[in-house]
Formats: C-alpha cells, sequence, structure tokens
C-alpha cells in the first residue's frame, strides 16, 4: 500500500504552492466532500466570547492522541 500511495505523489512538499517542476514530487493531495443544508432562521443572537478560550493542546499529559 505505502508503495501505491508513494505513486500517487502530486505534489512538492516545502515548495512555493507545492509545485516545483524541478524536483520530483514528494506530497500527496487530499479532497474531501461534503453537503450542508441551511438550518433555518436563527432565533437568538450569538454571544461573542470577549477573551479566547484557554490552550489546552500546551503542557501537561496530552492523552492518548499524543
Amino acid at each position: 500500500m505505502v508503495e501505491t500511495l508513494s505513486l500517487a505523489a502530486d505534489l512538492v512538499a516545502g515548495a512555493t504552492g507545492l509545485q516545483d517542476p524541478t524536483r520530483e514530487c514528494d506530497a500527496i493531495s487530499l479532497g474531501y466532500g461534503f453537503t450542508m443544508k441551511p438550518t433555518g432562521v436563527p432565533t437568538s443572537v450569538m454571544k461573542v466570547a470577549s477573551e479566547p478560550a484557554p490552550d489546552t493542546c500546551t503542557g501537561g499529559d496530552a492523552g492518548a492522541g499524543g
């Protein structure tokens, strides 16, 4: 499977715009599609937080994900 993915490389990692015709492609592009539906007329105004949420990704145990 790794060999098959390697053959699908279509980008150059680190290159401006991910393209450089002088280098071999070494990265793979991925595309995701989704469908959205309207949810209806809003019934209340959203309140914007005055301060950003704390960064829970720094320090301590990162958990199972790393």
